[in-house]
């Protein structure tokens, strides 16, 4: 069963008045959606200013674009293991503190938890969910993120400024697109898996960043890169670049943390064009 407006309203006996929900005259601040549901419909909860936690069902598979945005006292979800696809802004402009996802989630779409000014935390217990561009944009708070395991590609702009971010684990990422960590102005510590085969250049948000290939083969014996400091990224403008592909090489001879690099036509010269 879809759930949307017009059943809550006019089957289950909810009362919808100034943007607030009423049951038997009650002001509502808390909800369990009764099992048997399957999907939340698009736009469901939308605007609904007073709903505070919401406990989703072990039946829900879906839920749609929209379906709590705006729902700007919403602080707590309890996400249910056989929830499979959140779709496009389903939380966005809500005030969720912590979100922990269950292991069989597939998919979450554009701005899914985006703009959520308390947001602090992000946990995947899956291994293969999709992330989409701009899932998690503009989360302030946002400081930690336990990505999924088998994640290989992080999109456009899906962690653009969330200036609290300090750390982040790419543990099988084989791509990063354009401004994926733009404007992260804390981000210290950023550890790539030697999977990565290509990055576009401007994905911290600085103009055209190359990392560079002149360090030693067996540097990093374990595939792991630590950038400590984000600045030490080289910045140049080559605007026929759109991305730097690293084909030749494996990223354990990637960066060395914490060495600056000055010699652009060393770096270039392993880029393709």
């Amino acid at each position: 069963m879809e759930l949307n407006v017009n059943i809550l309203t006019n089957q289950i006996g909810y009362k919808l008045k100034d943007g607030r929900l009423y049951f038997n005259n009650k002001l509502v601040t808390q909800m369990c959606i009764p099992e048997g549901v399957t999907k939340i419909g698009k736009n469901c909860f939308s605007d609904i200013l007073n709903l505070e936690k919401i406990v989703l069902p072990e039946s829900l598979l879906i839920i749609d674009s929209s379906a709590f945005e705006n729902c700007c006292d919403l602080k707590e979800v309890i996400f249910n293991k056989s929830l499979e696809i959140i779709f496009d802004s389903a939380f966005l402009y809500t005030s969720l503190e912590n979100v922990v996802l269950p292991e069989n989630l597939k998919y979450i779409g554009e701005n899914s938890f985006a703009y959520i000014d308390n947001l602090k935390s992000v946990e995947f217990l899956g291994k293969d969910t999709v992330i989409e561009s701009k899932a998690f944009m503009c989360d302030l708070k946002l400081k930690n993120v336990n990505l999924p395991d088998n994640l290989k590609t992080i999109k456009l702009n899906t962690f653009f400024n969330c200036i609290s971010l300090e750390e982040i684990t790419l543990k099988n990422v084989e791509e990063i697109q354009s401004h994926a960590f733009f404007n992260n102005i804390n981000l210290k510590k950023m550890i790539f898996s030697s999977n990565l085969t290509c990055c576009n250049p401007n994905f911290l948000g600085i103009n055209n960043a190359y990392l560079p290939k002149e360090i030693e083969n067996n540097m990093y014996k374990n595939k792991k890169v630590e950038i400590i400091n984000t600045s030490d990224i080289i910045s140049k403008n080559f605007s026929t670049n759109p991305r730097v592909i690293f084909k030749d090489y494996s990223l354990d001879s990637l960066l060395k943390t914490g060495k600056s690099f000055k010699e652009i036509n060393k770096i270039t010269k392993n880029i393709e064009r």
